[in-house]
């Protein structure tokens, strides 16, 4: 059954086989997903396709190197939620990755659900978890979301406090500032 969502999904090179049988279990699932590794480069297209996007799912993994380009797609992601308040982003921690503080200014006062994800062996869980936060819980479920009926075992989710506004106020500057010097270094 497909859904009306469109899924934006980041993530680390390091972790592209996850990330891709992760996608496949998705687009079983009717997900409208567009996949993004962050060191395929072409940041015009992630930031395109991240503004067109209803949600963002963003995959997290400690041990992988965050290099300029995944830098990049976290802030057009940032830059995205900004403009869009009703961006929905959902953090997949693989294993003992943190929440980028990024995430919670992105989130603009709401408390932040994320999902962790203790072995790439639980896919089918993961996947369940996914379904359950992007189509169970919107506010307004379309026909098809509302026969979507999971349960996430509560050691996959995790929700996260909001930042404060002055907090987001001061992450607003940084970009604004990381922008400005990216800007600089392209010409």
């Amino acid at each position: 059954m497909p859904h009306s969502q469109r899924i934006f999904f980041a993530y680390p090179h390091a972790d592209r086989s996850f990330a891709e049988r992760l996608a496949r279990s998705l687009a079983q699932e009717g997900l409208d997903l567009v996949k993004v590794d962050a060191s395929a480069g072409g940041l015009e297209e992630v930031d395109r396709q991240v503004r067109s996007a209803d949600s963002v799912l963003l995959l997290i993994n400690a041990r992988s190197k965050f290099d300029e380009q995944q830098q990049r797609v976290w802030q057009a992601i940032l830059a995205a939620a900004w403009e869009n308040p009703k961006l929905r982003i959902l953090p997949l921690l693989l294993r003992d990755a943190e929440l980028p503080p990024f995430v919670r200014s992105a989130a603009a006062g709401r408390e932040v659900q994320a999902i962790r994800i203790q072995s790439k062996s639980t896919l089918a869980r993961v996947t369940a978890a996914i379904l359950e936060q992007l189509l169970v819980k919107k506010s307004q479920p379309t026909p098809a979301a509302a026969a979507v009926t999971f349960r996430v075992p509560a050691k996959l989710l995790e929700i996260y406090s909001a930042s404060p506004e002055t907090v987001r106020i001061e992450n607003r500057k940084r970009l604004s500032e990381m922008r400005e010097h990216v800007e600089h270094l392209r010409h």
